[in-house]
């Protein structure tokens, strides 16, 4: 089965309804009917979730990621050891740390 890692900017795009939505809704209805896996790092969860909070109410926030949650969206936890793997990423590669969590999952899902 294929397994789509999405970043926090993936989720937001699809949120607002920016470029890329469309491929989000997709993956996110394969994801419905078993044809696909959908995972997120939870530290790009909580960028996610603290955006919500900062665009919205707590409501609406709490409101929208539950629905997320639905659309069969798993949150991967951040364990010490994917710490380690994302910091070596984020220093080889030069990238910022939600995106080497993001990355050092998809690694991990292959």
């Amino acid at each position: 089965m294929v397994t789509y890692v999405l970043d926090a900017s993936a989720i937001l795009r699809f949120l607002d309804g920016e470029a890329g939505v469309d491929r989000v809704k997709a993956i996110l209805r394969s994801a419905l009917v078993d044809e696909c896996k959908v995972v997120v790092s939870a530290v790009n969860w909580g960028e996610v979730i603290g955006k919500l909070y900062q665009r919205h109410s707590p409501e609406i926030a709490a409101n929208r990621s539950s629905r997320l949650l639905r659309k069969r969206l798993e949150v991967i936890p951040a364990t010490a050891e994917r710490a380690v793997r994302s910091a070596i990423l984020k220093v080889t590669h030069k990238i910022p740390d939600a995106d080497a969590f993001a990355v050092e999952l998809a690694s991990d899902s292959q």
